[in-house]
């Protein structure tokens, strides 16, 4: 690991410590999310043994966030299924994953 990688490590965890709610929370994984150059940030929770998600959280645009929803690509994203079914990838690199194609 390297020194910068666990000074952040650091700073995250003393900064989530310090979150007074999920609110406070949230504004810090998303201040680290940029530092880290992501575009947007996605949380959630699942139900384990279910296909249930108990919540989640995005900074996606709305509109996008919406047709996700109303196409069903739930249905077939292979990063949520993957994650509800308890196997999430270590790493998941959507750039590669966009010069795969579809499965």
């Amino acid at each position: 690991m390297t020194t910068r990688f666990a000074n952040l490590l650091i700073d995250t965890a003393d900064a989530l410590a310090e979150a007074g709610d999920a609110d406070a929370a949230w504004q810090v994984i998303n201040r680290v999310g940029t530092r880290l150059g992501a575009r947007s940030v996605n949380a959630g929770v699942f139900l384990t043994g279910t296909p249930t998600i108990a919540w989640m959280r995005s900074t996606m645009n709305p509109d996008w966030l919406e047709e996700y929803a109303g196409d069903a690509l739930h249905e077939i994203d292979p990063l949520l299924k993957a994650s509800m079914a308890g196997e999430p990838p270590r790493l998941y690199d959507v750039g590669f994953q966009q010069q795969l194609g579809p499965p």
